[in-house]
């Protein structure tokens, strides 16, 4: 999206699939403020200019609900909104190094499963790939959040929960699961395997402030 002037905005915008009907809908501090047709609603990119210019300001207090809590087995994270874009990323939790292995049970554990003993499923640490956020930001698309943990498959769901006492919640599937230690396993087999794994914040429950949405009909 390209601000041409005060009065003119120019959209590019694209659609995998022909709509019968279609709305570009701009929203500012959560709600919409303006909703215009769309020109061309054939598959593939397109260029609109908006009749009216229209001012985004950055205000954090602006979100409906700035905190975040996820769920996963036993153990859940809350996390401020804002965090998932901040200035400095977590490093990535694909990139896990394991500590020494331990000699006697009492030693600090040699990667982070050993705290998971007995779970089925559960994570130790999450991790924000906040640049990278920042970037799908700019686009409208979902933040993610990385964790470590044991258990993860495929079908392994987290819940998420928005505000401070949630009263609404979405699901996300676990994606990108592998296996990043097995330094505890291999001492002792009863714990399991050291995983990373990622998930996008459901839609359900996280919602720009400020952002452009297409809404249509297909045909």
């Amino acid at each position: 999206m390209q601000l041409l002037n005060h009065c003119q905005t120019e959209v590019v915008y694209e659609l995998g699939r022909s709509l019968s009907e279609g709305h570009l809908q701009i929203f500012n501090d959560g709600g919409i403020s303006d909703e215009y047709p769309l020109p061309e609603l054939s598959t593939g990119k397109h260029v609109t200019d908006l009749p009216h210019g229209f001012y985004w300001k950055e205000n954090r207090e602006s979100f409906p609900d700035p905190l975040l809590s996820c769920t996963l087995g036993k153990r859940y994270i809350t996390i401020g909104a804002d965090s998932l874009w901040a200035e400095d990323s977590d490093p990535s939790a694909y990139d896990y190094k394991p500590g020494h292995p331990r000699e006697k049970y009492r030693d600090p554990p040699a990667d982070l499963a050993a705290n998971l003993e007995g779970e089925d499923v559960g994570f130790e640490e999450w991790r924000i790939p906040a640049r990278q956020n920042l970037g799908v930001r700019l686009s409208g698309q979902l933040p993610e959040i990385q964790l470590l943990g044991v258990g993860f498959t495929e079908s392994t769901l987290v819940e998420c929960g928005r505000g401070q006492n949630p009263e609404q919640f979405g699901k996300a599937p676990l994606r990108d699961i592998r296996v990043v230690s097995t330094v505890e396993h291999d001492m002792f087999p009863e714990i399991q395997a050291l995983q990373a794994a990622r998930f996008t914040v459901p839609a359900e429950v996280f919602e720009y402030p400020h952002h452009v949405r297409i809404v249509g009909k297909l045909k």
